[in-house]
């Protein structure tokens, strides 16, 4: 079980962004003869104590990736009991985001994810923007081409021509 008070050794650099993917849960509860469920549930639990052992080391950024774009062939059982972790974590974090300095944000795309998760995650990015002290990132229905994918029609949408198109751009899109 991990400790979220873990220590670290003593001249240990702590990194300012620490990145995880929630990986292999389901291979983890079949392992255990457990129900592939559980398997996702132990998974979120351990992540969500992995952040606040993060936190309390001075990490500034962590980064989740949950649910990748790719996920959406999963059973709707499973996808449904998933998009209620994710709001199960999002609580979390709110009701931490005060007294810990949290700021949420939620990467991917909201299209696809049930409505009441989306609001969810507006109105948690909306309480906690001013935070600056940590910032919790759920990447939620993320996947790298889809990003791509959705900032190149952007691009077209706007009628930018390939001449203007530049690195400084992209990232205000």
């Amino acid at each position: 079980m991990l400790d979220a008070k873990l220590s670290l050794p003593k001249g240990t650099k702590v990194p300012d962004h620490i990145a995880m993917i929630l990986d292999g849960n389901r291979r983890w509860g079949r392992s255990k003869d457990l129900l592939t469920l559980e398997g996702h549930r132990k998974g979120f639990e351990t992540g969500m104590k992995l952040a606040e052992a993060a936190r309390n080391w001075g990490v500034h950024t962590f980064t989740v990736w949950g649910f990748s774009t790719e996920n959406w062939d999963r059973s709707p059982e499973e996808i449904s009991y998933l998009m209620k972790l994710y709001k199960s974590m999002a609580w979390d974090v709110e009701r931490r985001a005060k007294k810990e300095q949290i700021r949420f944000v939620h990467l991917g795309n909201k299209d696809n994810l049930p409505k009441d998760l989306v609001k969810c995650f507006i109105d948690l990015e909306n309480k906690t923007r001013h935070y600056k002290k940590h910032i919790f990132n759920a990447a939620i229905n993320y996947g790298g081409h889809d990003e791509i994918l959705r900032a190149t029609r952007k691009v077209i949408e706007a009628g930018v021509k390939s001449e203007d198109l530049d690195e400084s751009l992209l990232h205000h899109i």
